[in-house]
């Protein structure tokens, strides 16, 4: 029984992932995201467990530990270092050598800064800089306006600006 089945098998819910529209004129009520926070929390358990109990890593696991992540960095909870840092270890060990950093990395980053860990901030979003643009050349892929090195570059201004208010004590 393939991952996907099993995920369905346990959790009841079809393993194909259902939309819900929401209009801009109605305000989500903070019961919708309550919800949203605890579903992600489940999903990342029964992905992990079934994983854990295939003893696979695969993209599904990578993309629920980032899920989790981002919504923990929404919330001002900066545990979501470990999360978003399995998600990006998952994806390099599944890429390989073709890994481009993207969103994911940019979200980690947010979350060091916020904690001020600037060290840690400025070499992830350093290495992922050298990592993006080999392969783009490589692969003849230039970035969009909102291509991967701009979502790297926006957090990487952040923490020149962070750092110097740390060091000036404010």
């Amino acid at each position: 029984m393939e991952l996907a089945s099993r995920l369905s098998a346990l959790t009841g819910r079809p393993s194909a992932p259902t939309c819900v529209s929401v209009s801009a004129s109605s305000p989500c009520s903070p019961t919708t995201f309550t919800a949203s926070r605890a579903n992600k929390e489940q999903f990342l358990a029964a992905v992990s467990g079934l994983c854990s109990a295939l003893s696979v890593e695969d993209k599904r696991l990578a993309i629920a530990y980032a899920e989790r992540g981002v919504s923990r960095v929404q919330d001002s909870r900066y545990d979501a270092v470990v999360g978003l840092g399995a998600s990006i270890r998952i994806n390099r060990k599944l890429h390989g050598g073709a890994y481009v950093p993207h969103a994911t990395e940019a979200n980690l980053a947010w979350a060091l800064i916020a904690q001020a860990r600037f060290e840690e901030a400025d070499t992830l979003l350093a290495e992922s800089l050298e990592e993006c643009s080999p392969l783009q050349v490589a692969f003849k892929f230039y970035p969009t306006p909102a291509g991967d090195q701009e979502i790297i570059c926006l957090p990487m201004g952040n923490l020149g600006q962070a750092s110097r208010k740390s060091d000036c004590g404010l």
